[in-house]
């Protein structure tokens, strides 16, 4: 079997010399075009021409540029060339035009980048923005990166007269905007994803007005000077997907998301928390949400590949959350506008910095570097949640490393580095110390405590006795002192009854129907959690005092007038507060129920 082209039209030839019509025209791939993500995961497009002979006149038909898979169906001719680009009918017809264009061809193959970050290319390692790949020798313009439009100003510009030790000192200097717990974690943050995954994210709390989003620009700057407090490359007002699919292009570099404000309906409100807790746990597991195409086909997994650095008025809900962070707030007044205003007519330098420090890292294995970290995190362990220690011990030796290039290219003197890595050491253990607080204040057991007060403190709930009178403690369970017509007192109780307390031991038993929902009713979107999952919080948290080991169930049965409840068994001074009980009456926890 062979083929011929004649008069632009495309035949098969039999044993026999007999033609049989293939097309009605002719074609040729004249690219062939590789488009990597970075995660090996390759997408093929074709770029086809041809031509075709019409009313005794050759015409070009328009060149076009169709995904690899379309091209051996053959359906893509007709929506690209016109109803007169006909393949005739037949037998195998598709399979023999298919395969005479494919012999015909002689593509040129062209790599092109849709992602920032290392690449190895031609057995070198290269870092790639939007302007080519930078390499030990400096840019390569050759090597081709396409990323999204929104994405462009990941381009890092280099201008000869520059030196790398002004470019490093104006870097340095802004370790001086802020207070050196913020500024150095900011710093160190935007450059970790140099050194290779990251599996935590930054936060910056402030109000509005405290300039958070400028400060966090000119760390940004490092990656391309096109950014600025207006032009950032995240928003949280944008969805979840996109915010996934930009992160996730931003391989080895910072991602700024500006402006996480929670605002309109309480739902609104909730869907930003959701977009917050879907970004941060992609970034702290370094995993993303499997999805299928509308034909059954895996889609690629996107998850931040560099380091989501996020600034906000608020602090993003849930304690596993939290931890994947490493939080800052910036207080009014903490960020020297004069200052500022030197550092933001320095911009274009700040991608200087990075030019030479990537130059420096590309020709490096960066095993060096993981030692470090390893030997720091062992230093740290106890430091904050679990997960805290990694983070500072990357934040610890990015600074280091940084500060030490900064030494070896001689923009300052040994006594200041050795100065400079005190500092961020000291600052940046600053800034991991206090995290257990926003940990204290997102824990879901301490929640549910509160939201059991303000039921109570609200007259939105009660507790009776364990014997089914008033308790004790009434006042502080939900009861009010009031005067009858003869001046005799006499409590009163308030809202429904959530469940009882038996002072003597410090037991509080919190229905697990009517006490419960209403509870959880007074801690709104604070406690975002299933009953089930609570419960087992509790547990963990060590504040279950009883439960039903052999039912293997964390709730217990009591008997209070004759009838059985279902009740969690909670410690009251833990509860409630231990002003009400000295913490020795507190009982064991956990105990299995008779």
């Amino acid at each position: 079997m062979r083929y011929k082209e004649e008069s632009n039209a495309t035949y098969r030839v039999n044993d026999e010399g007999e033609q049989q019509l293939l097309s009605t025209f002719t074609a040729r791939i004249i690219e062939e075009t590789h488009q990597i993500d970075g995660d090996q995961s390759i997408e093929t497009t074709l770029t086809i021409k041809g031509k075709q002979t019409r009313n005794r006149q050759e015409i070009e038909l328009p060149q076009v540029v169709i995904h690899a898979e379309e091209f051996p169906g053959m359906s893509w001719v007709v929506p690209a060339w016109g109803v007169q680009a006909i393949i005739a009918p037949g037998s195998g017809v598709k399979e023999d035009l298919r395969t005479h264009i494919q012999m015909q061809s002689k593509p040129v193959r062209k790599d092109v980048y849709a992602h920032t970050g290392w690449q190895e290319i031609g057995g070198r390692r290269h870092y790639l923005h939007a302007g080519g790949g930078i390499n030990a020798n400096g840019n390569d313009p050759g090597i081709s990166v396409i990323l999204p439009t929104e994405m462009a100003e990941y381009r890092i510009e280099h201008d000869a007269r520059r030196q790398a030790v002004q470019s490093a000192i104006a870097t340095l200097d802004l370790t001086e905007l802020a207070p050196g717990p913020i500024s150095w974690t900011l710093l160190a943050a935007a450059l970790s994803p140099l050194h290779g995954p990251v599996d935590f994210a930054v936060h910056l709390c402030g109000r509005t007005g405290s300039f958070k989003s400028e400060l966090m620009s000119l760390f940004q700057s490092h990656y391309g000077g096109g950014f600025d407090a207006r032009h950032l490359p995240g928003s949280w007002s944008s969805t979840p997907n996109a915010l996934e699919a930009q992160a996730y292009v931003a391989k080895n570099a910072a991602f700024v998301c500006d402006d996480f404000v929670p605002c309109g309906t309480p739902y609104q409100q909730r869907q930003f928390h959701m977009a917050a807790d879907r970004i941060f746990r992609a970034q702290g597991n370094q995993s993303g949400r499997a999805r299928l195409t509308d034909v059954s086909r895996l889609q690629r997994t996107m998850y931040p590949r560099g380091i989501v650095m996020s600034n906000g008025e608020e602090i993003p809900e849930g304690q596993s959350v939290r931890a994947r962070l490493m939080i800052v707030e910036l207080p009014p007044g903490a960020i020297d506008t004069k200052l500022l205003t030197k550092a933001q007519q320095k911009r274009a330098l700040y991608q200087e910095t990075l030019y030479y420090y990537l130059m420096h890292l590309a020709g490096l294995d960066d095993s060096e570097y993981k030692k470090h970290v390893d030997t720091l995190r062992n230093e740290l362990v106890g430091v904050g949640h679990a997960r805290t220690p990694t983070m500072t011990a990357r934040l610890i030796a990015t600074a280091t490393h940084f500060i030490n290039w900064c030494l070896r290219i001689r923009a300052i003197t040994k006594t200041d580095a050795t100065n400079l890595i005190e500092d961020a050491r000291r600052d940046i253990l600053a800034a991991a110390n206090t995290q257990l607080t926003y940990l204290e204040g997102s824990d879901p057991v301490q929640q549910f405590f509160t939201a059991i007060q303000a039921a109570i403190s609200t007259g939105g709930g009660h507790f009776k006795s364990i014997h089914g009178g008033i308790p004790s403690n009434a006042a502080q369970v939900g009861w009010i002192e009031e005067r009858s017509a003869a001046d005799m007192p006499y409590f009163k109780s308030r809202g429904p009854l959530l469940g009882w307390v038996d002072t003597e031991g410090d037991y509080l038993y919190l229905d697990i129907t009517a006490g419960y929902n209403i509870a959880r009713k007074h801690a709104g979107n604070d406690l975002a959690l299933s009953r089930q999952t609570l419960l087992k919080r509790l547990k963990e948290g060590g504040v279950l005092i009883r439960t039903d080991e052999a039912r293997q169930r964390n709730t217990v049965r009591i008997q209070v007038d004759r009838h059985s409840h279902q009740v969690l068994a909670l410690c009251m001074s833990q509860v409630l507060g231990d002003e009400l009980a000295p913490e020795d009456l507190c009982p064991q926890p956990a105990k299995p129920a008779k």
